[in-house]
């Protein structure tokens, strides 16, 4: 009789359990199918990466977010940062320079045509965050919004949303909303889905 080597349990992390919530989400709403399959093998390792890879994606249903990036472990390995960062215990301190301007940006996605929303998530210590989508192509963005400290305290939510009629490349931009000042927000989450 062969020996088997007894390895000890692992506690699930939270962003494995928020993977497999997905998952069993999914099962539930009748989308998950080969998904279930398919995707097991390919869950996040860390909390910086999409939960389904946008070339895998099948078509999903209504409200179903094919694409979530949580920031509490750090910046995302998929994001730019074109600011100073640093982890807190909130999430991902973000300090902007003076003026607006990109402070960090997504990779390139490539949409199916259809109607989105980018929601994000964070608290805002200072000035205002404004959030985007970049159409890579015409280096134009398709929607954006801003929240600024005087709307409010506490955790927030910010979301745009846009349409594509064809094929396109985006990125999701966020920046500095004080045109004069400088800003510092603490980033949790940013989610991309269908509407």
């Amino acid at each position: 009789m062969g020996e088997t080597t007894k390895r000890p349990l692992r506690a699930l992390s939270s962003e494995r359990a928020r993977a497999i919530g997905v998952i069993v989400a999914l099962a539930v709403l009748g989308t998950a199918g080969t998904l279930l399959e398919n995707e097991l093998s390919d869950l996040p390792r860390t909390k910086a990466r999409p939960i389904l890879d946008p070339a895998k994606a099948p078509a999903l249903g209504e409200g179903v977010p094919p694409f979530y990036w949580s920031f509490l472990d750090g910046l995302d390995r998929e994001w730019t940062s074109l600011s100073r960062t640093s982890l807190r215990n909130e999430g991902l301190q973000v300090m902007t320079d003076r003026g607006s301007g990109y402070q960090l940006l997504s990779r390139r996605l490539r949409l199916p045509p259809g109607r989105y929303r980018v929601t994000c998530r964070f608290r805002i210590v200072e000035g205002a965050l404004s959030l985007a989508v970049l159409d890579q192509v015409d280096q134009a963005f398709l929607t954006s919004g801003t929240y600024t400290e005087a709307d409010g305290p506490g955790t927030l939510t910010l979301s745009v949303a846009f349409r594509t009629r064809e094929r396109r490349s985006i990125s999701v931009v966020l920046s500095n909303g004080s045109p004069t000042g400088r800003s510092e927000w603490l980033l949790k989450s940013v989610t991309l889905a269908r509407m």
